[in-house]
Order: C-alpha cells, then structure tokens, then sequence
C-alpha cells in the first residue's frame, strides 16, 4: 500500500470510528458479559435510553408506515409486492409488522444486506419502505403533510429513521454533555436552560441524519426549526424521565437543568466515555494536502469510497447560512487567499522525537498526582453538595413557616437574608470544586489524546495539515488538538521535517527564540541573547535528571514542553556547531497587534511607538503597552489617592501590585471590543487567582477594588492609545446605521481581495409543548428571524474588521517570503514563524507587506465602499494624523515590530 492509499485508509479509519467503537462495545457487553468489566454508564443510562428510543420509534413507526402503505400512491406498488390485495385494517397489520423488523435491520446494521433468498417477499418490502422514507426526509415538513402526520412523536419516527437506537441515545448524551461542559468550565454559574440543551440535541441529531443520508446519495434540505425542536423536546422529556436531568426554575425566569445528583454519583466517568465513542476528530495528513483551487476544492484525499465528512470549504461553512453566503462567492473568492493557504499546507512537519519519552514519563506521573487531588476534590465536591442542598431544604421550610405567619414577602426575605446568604456560598463552593475537577479531567484528557496521535504518527517521515479561514479570512487547521496552532503542549510535538543549518545570522534568532519561550522577551534582542549563554549550564542540566519535568529551571519557563523541544537543539548545538541542523519553528510575534493595526488606521504615531510599529529613538528595548497602561493608572491613581483612601483602605496594598500583569487582559481586549463587565471580571479573577494568598482580600474587596481598577485602567488607556476609542466609535456607527436598514456589513480586505460579511440577526421566542411525569412542560425555544441584530452588529464590527486585516497581513507575508524562497510556515494569526536561517528574510517580509496594506487609507476606502453599496452618509474619520506624519517607511528599521 503507497502513501496515498494508506492516507485514504486512515481517512477512511478515522469516520467509521465514531459508529464501529460504539456498536462493538454495545454487542460485547450484550454478548459476553462475563468478560467484560461493569460500566455502570452504559448499564444505568445508555441502555434505558435506548430501550425508551426503540420503544417509541417501535409504537409510532407503524402508524407512519401504514399511512404510506394506504396512500393511493404506493398502495397499489406495496400490494404487488405483498403479493395480494389487502384491505386496510390487514394493512395496518403488515405495517406493524414491517415496522419492527425494519427498526431491528436499522439497529443490528443489517438494512443494506437484506439476502434475497430468505423471507424474500418481507426483505422485498422493507427494502421499498426503508427507500421511501429515506426520500421523504428530503422534505420532511412536506411529506408530513403529504401523509397527514401532526404529532410529534411520528415525525421523530420518520426523521431518524436512518439512525439505530443506539446511535440516537449517544447522540443526545454526547449534546447534553457538550454543554453542560462548557458551561462548567466557562460560567460562574454552570447550570444551563433547558432552550440551549434542546437546541443542540435539535442540530446534533439533524447534522448526522444529513450526514448518514448523504451517504445514500440522498440531499436533505434544512428542516423548519419547528420541526427538529419537537424532535428534541421528546428527547429532552426521556432525559428527564430517566433521572439523568433535573430542572429548576431560576429566579422565576426560565427552566434550567443539569445532571442530577443520581446521574452524576453513578456515572463518574461520563465525560471519558463520551469521549471514548466520540468521532475521532481529523488527523494530520501523511501525503500533502489536494491544493485549494475553488471554496470546496482543496484538503483532503477524496475517491469514490470517501466519506462527505471530508469535503470541507475553504472557508468555515457550519450552517445554512454560512453555506449559502460562501456559495455566493464561489466565483469572486479571492484567488491570493487559496495560494497562500496552499503555501500554509505545503509545509512539512513531523512528531518532534526528542521529547516523546519525556512527555510520556510526564503524562503517567501526572495521572498518578491527578487522582490523588481528584479524590480529595470529589470528598469536597460532594460536603458542599450535601450543604447546599440541607440550607436549602432547611430555607424553604422557614419560609413556608414565614408565609403561614402571614408575613409580607419583603420581610420573609430579610429574615431569611443571612440563610440566603449561607446557601449560596455552598452553593458557589460546591460550583467552583465541580469546575476545578472538571478543568483537571479535561486537562489529561485532552493531553492524552493529543498525545496518542503523536505516537500515531510518530514513524512517518512528514506529516501535514488541512487548513481553512473562518468568516474574517483567519487561519486555522483543520485538525483539532495536534496542530501547529495547539496550545505549548501540542506545538512542543510538532517540528519542520526539513532540518536547516543556522547561516549567518540563524544562531542568534535561535537564541532568542529561547528566550522567548523561557519569558525573556520583554529585554532587548541582544541581552536575550547574553541570557541564553548565561544559562547554558542551567538548560544543560535539564538533561541530569531522567524526568526533565523534576527540573525546577525547565518548569519555570513560560512554555516549558516547547522550551525542552528546543533545550533538545540547544544541546545538540553546543555539541557540534558547525554541523548543527535546526527544525524548530521560530516565532515572530506582533507586538500586541489589536493595537498595531488600529494605530497605522488611525495614523497615530504616538500610539504606534507604544506598539513597536514605529521605532522609538533609542530602541534599547521593546515598547510595552501594557507596562504603560500600568504606569499610567498608578498616576491616576495617586491623584486622587487620598480620596479613594476614604472608600476603601485597601487601595494602598493594591498599589505596589499594578503591572503590566494587571492590566493585561484588558488592555488586549480593548481593541478587540471587551465591555465594562467582561474587564471587571478579567480584573477579579486575577486578583482572586494571583494576588489573594498575598492580600487576604473579601469578597465585597474584590469587587470594590476590581471596579476602581477597571476605570483607572481604561482612563489610562484612552490617554495611551487614544486611537483605539476614536476607531470603535466610527466603526459602530456604521454598523448602528445599517443595522437601522436591517443590512448586514460587507466589506473587502485590501490587496488580497477576500469579501467579508458580517451579519447577526436577532431570535424570537417559540413555544414548544411537551410532557413527562404525566405533567405539561411547554417552554420558550429561541429562534432565528431575518431582522439584523444591531447590538450583535455593533459589538462585532470593530474586533472582526481587525482581524481581517490581520489575517490580510498574514497572507501577504506569506505569499512575499515565498518569492524569497521560504518554504516553511508555522502560523498563528499574529505569529509568523519559520527555520532560524531564514528569520530575517521573513522579518524584512512582515515590514514589507504591513507597509503595503496601509499605503492604502483603508478606513476611507472602506467608507466610500459603505457609502456607495448601502447609500448612506458616514461621519468622516478623525485621524489621529496623516499619512506624511506617520513614517510608514520607517517601519522597516522598527527593530520589535515582530519579535
């Protein structure tokens, strides 16, 4: 088998893993229990929900099934192959019949191997009636009405028909899962409305019986929403039936609901076996990429035998909308785009060998200290739980005491305040340790994994990667975790096949890139480069221990798995300089490049030292925005200190603590359209997580102290860069002014010529009826309208129009280093990376392509581009200067644009 083959194999591996991994293990515990452990998951939850699946499926599919079979259009056709005329009561008997040996086809996979020797007149008629309902679902809100269907439950017959029980139960727990997940790991308060479970259960289930009917050659069109939310809703209603949710109502707002206490004491291990019959994800490449000559032309291997799973866009394209907005610009798509994608995908990468071993011994000795924690967390976990829920009880009879004493609600609630009170501090004890356990198990999982696709690949001499744009034209590879954009973890794994001596100036860029990764970025190039051979011994003796992780120097370091991966060249190049060969991609980063392209827009010269985009008089070492911002808010701060001393005493131990550290986070996300509470909150969680053992701050401190930092931050901030304020307010009022005449905000990045369409719409409310427990559970579902959202549209404009222009220089960048003949790229977004030889080619690349971009007053061809499209009227742009003031020509002697 050559490489092509075998790449389409593994293509062909990784899509039927999800289906194949999951029926083995069903059949195997059906089969030989015996010999196989107890999975309590599997034994409490995935087979009741099947059983309900296949029960419901079983009592609805013969009523959908006899009203085809009496249909004046097929009656006739299903009689002749009955073999005999049938009355409708007999009818209605076949039907049933029919039904239970087709789902059973569909279940045991059997459907496509009907043998035509036995029970031939039955296998004759499933067959027909399994193709008949495969072609209703094209249009299924059509058919419906065609047979006359209206309850829910036969359209959940009819619409899943494709899919076994099984595959329908592990759908619906991998969706619930997913977002409860998320929820835990990025809400302070992890539990989710029942709309947003019901939703993604509603498009889960619809992308995979798209998918398995593609497969068929059969195009299934978007249902009515209406449609795939029943579907979901009699889901939803099993879920809570067989106690694996509960809900509760929120402040009296709406149903919310998580896993219930049951569920979560007997299935520990959710999360892993969700992800054991998960679709495996895309894998790295073994042959190069099919060049992208068109939007879906490009990527992986494809043959008759391929899966439709690989026929991707170039362009990110999830939903209906997306797709057709993508299609629309099949024949304009910007054809610098595809070339610079393709030069992306070029690039030959291998597992980085060095540190395999490394990684693994890290891996076992972090499983061991995991569970050690873990098991003290679930002790803690389960007393604030059991805490909770007694203050709760304990509350809710006081109250109920309260309303017999005839006590107006006012007074029962300040009675009860400090009960409140208790209960939600357990309450928030007891979220905070479910999201701690839940960070840990995700934290191994998924470094687990990244690593077995490592080993997996381990033996190939060149591995690749797919790569797409999302809507902005940003960069990403398709395949998920090991990728040259993974977090330290996954890039540390990661290395250039092509291995290049350092050249003239290659040993110290590679001497710096160390630094660079160590945390000694903020010093001038050259002392960088003196901390490196400063250090030799320190990195050296990484190399004593036989676990390189029990290195205190080594687990200082910023990135300490990509600073061992070069400690590994480091080595070897100190053995032997002269025929040292490198392959460690060496990245050149932006200098908070939000800023960096705001300030060029704007012309802001002032603003453009800051970010290193102009050279400063002396250059000794980088400028540093966020040390700025720092500094600045202490002058403030000390302007008024002795009155913020009457507020709060506390501003005099926060003061030696404002740094560049502090005010990072906001800083970064100004340009990009952080609001006033998505900074406080930056604000409070570095307090809570940096600063708390050193200050003993309360809980009432931490939110007095975070708010008057977040205003002294950004009073900073508007002296510092006062660009950044000038270009989100004129950018919001071009998306305020369209919003107004419900259009959505199109524009073309410079150059490169890619078409940008930015549109939100605002969701209306639809009422969904369904029961359990013998109880009505009606609920609002939010929906999609076609009416522009105008908070949505201005919250967007200004982060999206940056990022085009990001991702605009990038392309450019690539494209110019590659007429000077570089031929590897490692890139992530405003990381521009290479082999060391061939650093200063791409730095003089990087100037050269900024300076191009912004000879063109953007902002004004983006203004007449709005004005002539949408016949409007924009203000005019207040530089900060003009094009003659700001240099742009002295970029190119900027010595940390990049760095």
């Amino acid at each position: 088998m050559n490489l092509h083959e075998k790449q389409l194999a593994l293509q062909s591996e990784t899509i039927e893993a999800f289906e194949d991994k999951m029926q083995k293990v069903i059949d195997k515990k059906q089969k030989n229990k015996k010999n196989v452990t107890d999975d309590t998951f599997s034994k409490n939850y995935l087979k009741k929900l099947t059983r309900e699946i296949d029960d419901l499926r079983k009592e609805h599919l013969s009523t959908v099934i006899g009203k085809i079979f009496k249909h004046q259009a097929y009656r006739e056709e299903i009689c002749q192959l009955f073999q005999e005329e049938m009355k409708d009561y007999k009818l209605e008997d076949k039907a049933k019949a029919i039904s239970l040996s087709l789902l059973d086809k569909i279940n045991t996979k059997s459907i496509d191997s009907l043998s035509p020797k036995e029970y031939q007149i039955e296998n004759s008629v499933i067959k027909r009636v399994y193709q008949i309902l495969k072609e209703k679902n094209r249009d299924l809100e059509g058919s419906i009405q065609t047979i006359a269907l209206k309850k829910k439950e036969q359209i959940f017959a009819l619409a899943t028909i494709v899919l076994g029980s099984a595959e329908i139960a592990w759908i619906v727990l991998k969706s619930i899962s997913n977002i409860l997940t998320i929820d835990i790991y990025n809400e302070e308060d992890n539990f989710t409305s029942v709309q947003n479970i019901s939703n993604d259960i509603a498009e889960a289930l619809f992308e995979h019986i798209g998918f398995r009917l593609r497969k068929y050659d059969i195009k299934i069109e978007d249902w009515e929403n209406k449609t795939e939310l029943h579907i979901a809703i009699e889901l939803f209603s099993m879920l809570i039936d067989l106690n694996i949710l509960e809900e509760y109502d929120k402040k009296g707002e709406h149903k919310n609901c998580t896993f219930t206490a049951e569920f979560e004491k007997q299935s520990q291990n959710i999360y892993k076996n969700i992800l054991r019959y998960s679709p495996v994800s895309f894998e790295p490449m073994i042959v190069k990429p099919i060049h992208w000559t068109s939007i879906d032309n490009g990527g992986f291997l494809k043959d008759e035998k391929s899966s439709l799973k690989y026929d991707l866009y170039i362009m990110k394209a999830n939903r209906k909308r997306a797709r057709q907005n993508i299609e629309a610009r099949r024949e304009t798509f910007s054809p610098k785009l595809l070339e610079a994608i393709n030069l992306i995908q070029n690039t030959s990468w291998q597992i980085n060998p060095d540190i395999l071993e490394d990684v693994e011994h890290y891996l076992s000795h972090k499983k061991i200290k995991d569970k050690h924690l873990l098991k003290e967390l679930e002790r803690q976990k389960k007393k604030y739980y059991t805490l909770w829920k007694e203050i709760k009880l304990k509350t809710e009879g006081q109250k109920e005491i309260l309303k017999e004493m005839a006590l107006e609600e006012e007074e029962i609630t300040k009675k009860l305040s400090s009960k409140y009170k208790e209960q939600a501090l357990a309450k928030k004890n007891y979220q905070e340790t479910l999201s701690h356990i839940g960070k840990i198990k995700s934290n191994l999982n998924l470094k687990n994994i990244t690593f077995k696709k490592a080993q997996k690949y381990a033996s190939y001499d060149e591995i690749f990667f797919v790569w797409q744009v999302d809507f902005r034209g940003r960069a990403y590879p398709a395949q998920a975790l090991l990728n040259p954009q993974g977090d330290d973890f996954s890039k540390a794994l990661l290395r250039f096949s092509l291995k290049k001596p350092l050249g003239e100036n290659g040993e110290r860029w590679f001497k710096i890139h160390g630094a660079n990764l160590y945390g000694e970025d903020k010093i001038s190039f050259e002392d960088r480069v003196k901390w490196i051979d400063e250090q030799k011994d320190n990195i050296l003796s990484i190399f004593n221990l036989e676990d390189k992780f029990q290195s205190d120097f080594l687990n200082a370091a910023d990135k300490k798995f990509s600073f061992l991966a070069w400690a590994y060249e480091y080595r070897a190049f100190i053995d032997n300089p002269n025929d040292f060969k490198s392959s460690i991609p060496i990245a050149m980063d932006g200098s908070n490049n939000g800023f960096q392209h705001v300030t060029a827009l704007l012309r802001d010269a002032k603003g453009a030292k800051k970010v290193n985009v102009l050279p400063t008089e002396h250059q000794t070492t980088p400028s540093d925005i966020y040390k700025d911002v720092a500094n600045k808010a202490k002058a403030l701060i000390e302007i008024d200190k002795e009155k913020q001393r009457e507020i709060d005493s506390n501003i005099d131990k926060i003061y030696n603590y404002i740094d560049r550290s502090l005010t990072k986070k906001n800083v970064m996300t100004e340009v990009y359209g952080a609001g006033k509470s998505e900074k406080l909150k930056q604000i409070e969680e570095y307090l809570r997580d940096k600063l708390q053992e050193k200050l003993n701050l309360e809980d009432k401190e931490v939110k007095s102290l975070s708010l008057y930092l977040r205003d002294k931050i950004s009073d900073a901030m508007k002296e510092e860069l006062s660009s950044s304020n000038v270009y989100k307010k004129w950018m919001k009022n071009i998306a305020k002014q369209l919003s107004d005449k419900n259009k959505e905000i199109r524009w073309i990045t410079p150059i490169i010529g890619l078409e940008i369409i930015q549109e939100k719409f605002e969701t209306k409310e639809q009422r969904i009826s369904t029961k359990y427990n013998g109880k009505d559970n009606p609920m609002q579902i939010r929906t999609p309208t076609d009416k522009i959202d105008i908070r949505d549209q201005k919250k967007g404009i200004a982060p999206n129009f940056v990022h085009s222009l990001d991702a605009t220089h990038l392309f450019l960048t690539i494209l110019e280093a590659n007429k000077e003949g570089l031929d590897s790229f490692a890139t992530i977004h405003d990381s521009f990376g290479t082999h060391a030889c061939d650093i200063d080619t791409l730095q003089k690349a990087i100037k050269k392509s900024f300076i191009a971009m912004y000879s063109i007053d953007i902002l004004e061809t983006l203004k007449n581009e709005i004005a002539e499209q949408y016949q409007i009227d924009l203000k005019p742009i207040r530089y900060e200067g003009n094009l003659n003031d700001f240099k742009l020509q002295s970029i190119e002697k900027s010595l940390y644009f990049f760095s």
